[in-house]
């Protein structure tokens, strides 16, 4: 059996699959996914595995990372301080 070690050894649609369930549960960010040389995650290679054996449905392969990894950490963008807000209005913290 061949190991998938690298993102050329995905199809583009495999490849569009994976970065779209990552990004959304949380997985992708801070990566370049452009780069198709690098090596992949382990979350990438079970995804990548998943998909090979049939699974396509984004609910059933988030659930699997979710199971395999647990949570990623989401920040909310509505959890900025307002510090900056208030300075700009000229408002002592």
């Amino acid at each position: 059996m061949s190991s998938i070690t690298t993102l050329t050894d995905i199809t583009p649609t495999e490849l569009y699959l994976m970065q779209r369930v990552l990004f959304d549960a949380g997985y992708g960010g801070g990566r370049d996914a452009s780069s198709s040389c690098r090596e992949m995650t382990i979350a990438e290679r079970l995804l990548v595995n998943l998909i090979r054996s049939g699974v396509e449905d984004p609910l059933v392969l988030a659930n699997a990372l979710e199971k395999s990894f647990g949570m990623a950490e989401r920040r909310s963008k509505l959890s900025k301080p307002l510090i900056n807000r208030r300075l700009i209005q000229g408002i002592n913290p």
